[in-house]
This record gives C-alpha cells, structure tokens and sequence, in this order.
C-alpha cells in the first residue's frame, strides 16, 4: 500500500502543471469565472479517486481479516 501511495503521487501534480501551462487561471478570469468553484471541483475529484481505492482496499482487509493491515 505504502508503495503504490509513493509511486501515485506524481499523478496529483500533473493538474496543476498542465494549468499553468494552458494558463488555465488566466482564462477563467479572463470569461468572468471565479476560481475557487474550479479548484474544489479539482479538490472533490481528487479526494475521489483518492477515497474509492482506499475504501476497497480497506473493505478487502476487513473481510479477510489480514492482521497487519488491521
């Protein structure tokens, strides 16, 4: 579990640098959007696919009973 937290957190830094790339901030500001609806959106989804693998892997340890992940 450790390993695939530290070979996945490169994934969550992709957004943020393909935004500042596109100027992405630029562009909402520029058509009249505010930026915090866009960011918790960013923030929701990535909570999302951070709770769903965590949630089954914490499912699969409760049904079988593995102690060292208890």
């Amino acid at each position: 579990m450790n390993y695939g937290y530290a070979t996945s957190g490169g994934i969550y830094m992709l957004m943020p640098i393909e935004e500042r790339m596109k100027k992405t901030k630029h562009i909402l500001k520029i058509s009249g959007i505010k930026t915090a609806p866009y960011w918790f959106g960013l923030f929701t989804a990535d909570y999302m696919l951070f709770l769903l693998p965590t949630l089954f892997f914490s499912l699969f340890v409760g049904f079988s009973g593995i102690k060292i992940f208890g």
